[in-house]
C-alpha cells in the first residue's frame, strides 16, 4: 500500500510538471521583466554591483536574442560608467554578434546604435559616433512622438558628439532638448536633470559666457543638495566642472571648495578611483603653484606620488604628469634648475609615445632650463625642433626672458 501511494505521488508530480511547463514558458517574459525592473531599481540607487549581478544572471539564463542584447547593452553601459573599459568592450563586441537578429525590433536597434555611439566615443572615433547616434535618433523618432520622454538620453548623447566635434552651438541645442524632456518626466532634482544642467554649464563655460554658465551650475548644485538619491560618479564629475569654472573666473576659494568635495567622494573608494584622484591631486597642486602657495602645492604633488606607488599594479598612471609637476614647481620657486631639467626630461621620455600636451610642455621647459643654466646650444637645439608649436605653447607656460629671445631669434 505504501509503495502504491509513493508511485501515485510520483506520477502525479510528473503530470504536474508537464502541465506547468507551458505556463512557465509563458511566464518567462514576465520573469525577464522582473529582473530588469529589479536592476533598474538598483540603478536608481546606483548599486552597480547588484546591477551587474542581475544582468549577468539574465544573460546566462536566456536564449532569446532580444533579452540577451538588452543585458549586453546594459552591462556595456555600466562598465563604461564605472571605468572598466575592457569589460565594456567585451560586452559591446558580444552585442554586435546578435545585431543582425534584432533588425526587426526598432526599439532594440535604436538602443544598440546608441550604445555603439558610446563605444565609438570612448574609442575617440567622434564622427562615427555621431553617425551612429543620428541613426538611433531617426529610428527612435519613427516609433515615438518628437517629445517622448525616452528621447532625453539620445539628445544628451548627440550633444556630447557635437561637443567632441567642437560644435558647441549644436551641443547646446541638444542638451536643452534633453533637459526640457527630463524635467517633464522626472522631478526637477533628479540626477538625470543634474547631468544635463552640468553639461549646459560646461558648454557656456567653453564659450566664455560665464553668466549663463554660473546660472546652470548654481541650479545644478542646488539640485544635488536637495536630492536624497545621489550618483556619486556623476556628482564628482559635476564638482570637477564647477571647480574648473570657478578657477576660470578667478574664484579660487570656491574652486578649492568643490575640489575638496570631489576628493571627499573619490577618497571613499581609492581602489576604484585611484587614477581620478591622482589627476585631481596634481590639478590641485598646479592651482596652488599658480597662487604661489608652494607648501600646499608640494603636499598634493606628494599625495599623487604616494597614490601611484600604492596602486601602480592595478592602474596605468600617467607618471609623466607627476614628473612635469615636480619640474614645474622647481622652476616656479626659482631654484634648482638642474633638478627641474631632470624632471622634464623624464616626463618627455615617459610621455613621448602618448604625444600628449605635457610631452610638448616638458620639452619646451627643458629648453628653458638649459637657458637658465646658460647651456644655450642645447636650448637652441630643442627650440628649433619644437618651433612649429612653440608660439601656441608660449601663451600657456612661463619662459625665461632669454628663452623668449632665443625663440624670437629662431622665428625670424
Amino acid at each position: 500500500m505504501t509503495k502504491l501511494l509513493a508511485l501515485t505521488l510520483f506520477l502525479f508530480t510528473i503530470i504536474l510538471i508537464s502541465c506547468n511547463r507551458d505556463e512557465k514558458e509563458h511566464k518567462n517574459h514576465n520573469l525577464t521583466e522582473h529582473y530588469f525592473d529589479n536592476a533598474s531599481a538598483f540603478q536608481n540607487r546606483y548599486e552597480y554591483d547588484s546591477d551587474i549581478f542581475y544582468y549577468k544572471k539574465e544573460l546566462n539564463r536566456s536564449i532569446s536574442d532580444t533579452v540577451r542584447i538588452k543585458s549586453l547593452i546594459r552591462l556595456c553601459s555600466i562598465f563604461w560608467w564605472i571605468e572598466m573599459p575592457d569589460s565594456a568592450r567585451q560586452y559591446f563586441h558580444e552585442s554586435e554578434k546578435v545585431y543582425n537578429n534584432i533588425k526587426n525590433y526598432p526599439h532594440l536597434l535604436s538602443t544598440f546604435l546608441l550604445n555603439k555611439g558610446t563605444y565609438l566615443q570612448k574609442e575617440k572615433e567622434h564622427i562615427r559616433s555621431k553617425l551612429a547616434r543620428d541613426s538611433a535618433l531617426q529610428i527612435h523618432l519613427s516609433i515615438v512622438l518628437e517629445n517622448d520622454t525616452s528621447l532625453s538620453r539620445l539628445y544628451n548623447d548627440l550633444g556630447k558628439s557635437c561637443f567632441f566635434l567642437n560644435k558647441t552651438d549644436s551641443a547646446i541645442i541638444f542638451y536643452n532638448k534633453a533637459l526640457l524632456i527630463a524635467k517633464r518626466k522626472t522631478n526637477p532634482d533628479n540626477m538625470e536633470v543634474v547631468n544635463y544642467l552640468s553639461n549646459l554649464g560646461l558648454m557656456y563655460d567653453y564659450e566664455n559666457n560665464y553668466k549663463l554658465a554660473e546660472k546652470y551650475y548654481t541650479e545644478c548644485d542646488s539640485a544635488i543638495n536637495r536630492n536624497r538619491i545621489i550618483d556619486y560618479n556623476l556628482v564628482q564629475y559635476v564638482y570637477s566642472n564647477i571647480a574648473n569654472f570657478c578657477a576660470s573666473v578667478y574664484d579660487y576659494e570656491k574652486s578649492f571648495k568643490y575640489q575638496n568635495l570631489r576628493i571627499k567622494i573619490l577618497s571613499k573608494h581609492p581602489e576604484k578611483y585611484a587614477t581620478q584622484l591622482y589627476a585631481l591631486y596634481l590639478e590641485k597642486s598646479n592651482r596652488y603653484a599658480y597662487l604661489k602657495q608652494f607648501e600646499n602645492a608640494w603636499l598634493f604633488c606628494d599625495k599623487a606620488s604616494d597614490l601611484a606607488n600604492i596602486y601602480k599594479k592595478n592602474f596605468d598612471f600617467d607618471l609623466g604628469l607627476l614628473y612635469y609637476q615636480r619640474g614645474y614647481l622647481l622652476i616656479m620657486q626659482g631654484n634648482n634648475y638642474g633638478e627641474a631639467l631632470k624632471m622634464f626630461r623624464e616626463c618627455a621620455r615617459i610621455s613621448k609615445n602618448r604625444n600628449s600636451q605635457e610631452f610638448h610642455y616638458s620639452v619646451i621647459l627643458s629648453a628653458d632650463c638649459y637657458t637658465r643654466l646658460k647651456q644655450y646650444k642645447s636650448s637652441i637645439k630643442i627650440l628649433t625642433n619644437e618651433i612649429h608649436i612653440l608660439d601656441s605653447l608660449q601663451k600657456k607656460i612661463e619662459l625665461s626672458e632669454n628663452s623668449i629671445n632665443i625663440f624670437r631669434m629662431l622665428a625670424c
